[in-house]
């Protein structure tokens, strides 16, 4: 369907008046230089909104709403959200733009669930400058990066700053895993001690050694260390099971 309007035009006589033609505008109906009624964007931003783009697209169809999920990702563009209310709880986390390439950040409000702003980069500067236009918040949710911390502490040393609920899990699954795999290690250890006298244990394959660490890398922490072999005692152990479950099967 097509809407063809005509509107009034005025000339403007005021030699010094920067623009001598005006138009008619129709703020209630269309937009200046609008290709579409204001009602009908409105409805093309709450379908974006409430569906996505491809979804949005086939739902629009079934209103007989002929669109594609380009414009309604433009639709959601021009979309002005309200002003900011006071938040109390923030959570802040990087999102990306484009994957690897432009990472920037997304804020929500905690309490009321809900996204309050996005913005363009994730440096410290930029965080800071939006705790310093928001003195409200008293708690922030975020993960384990310095530049959101430095920006906490720096623009809001009122703020008390937690680790998010998925950051917790993952620090303990992290912690979890070092420990088992001590465990595993431990357990392998005390199992070759208590072997019979008269039963040889297996023969290790000679291994060439290696250039000494300062030649070639930095020397590790003996936290490193200690996970590096005790990982590859686990895989050793799977190996040894591996290899006895496949000779009692042939």
């Amino acid at each position: 369907m097509i809407l063809a309007l005509t509107v009034r035009k005025f000339v403007c006589s005021t030699p010094t008046c920067p623009r001598k033609i005006f138009t008619e505008r129709l703020p209630g109906l269309v937009q200046s230089y609008g290709r579409m009624t204001t009602r009908l964007s409105a409805l093309l931003q709450v379908l974006g909104l409430g569906t996505g783009g491809q979804l949005g697209t086939r739902l629009a169809g079934r209103q007989g709403i002929a669109t594609s999920p380009s414009s309604l990702l433009r639709s959601l563009m021009q979309f002005r959200a309200s002003g900011i209310p006071a938040v109390r709880v923030l959570g802040v986390d990087d999102w990306s733009w484009k994957k690897r390439r432009r990472y920037g950040t997304i804020l929500v409000d905690l309490e009321r669930y809900k996204i309050i702003d996005l913005l363009q980069d994730r440096e410290r500067s930029t965080f800071a400058a939006w705790l310093r236009a928001h003195p409200t918040v008293r708690v922030i949710s975020r993960d384990r990066a310095t530049d959101y911390a430095a920006a906490a502490r720096e623009a809001a040393p009122q703020a008390l700053q937690v680790a998010d609920r998925y950051h917790l899990v993952h620090n303990l699954a992290d912690a979890l895993e070092l420990f088992l795999a001590r465990c595993r290690t431990e357990i392998r250890r005390a199992s070759q001690e208590r072997l019979p006298e008269d039963e040889p244990l297996p023969e290790a394959s000679p291994v060439s050694l290696p250039p000494s660490a300062h030649v070639w890398r930095q020397q590790p922490t003996q936290r490193a260390e200690r996970a590096y072999h005790a990982h590859r005692a686990e895989r050793e152990d799977r190996y040894r099971q591996l290899s006895a479950l496949h000779a009692a099967s042939g």
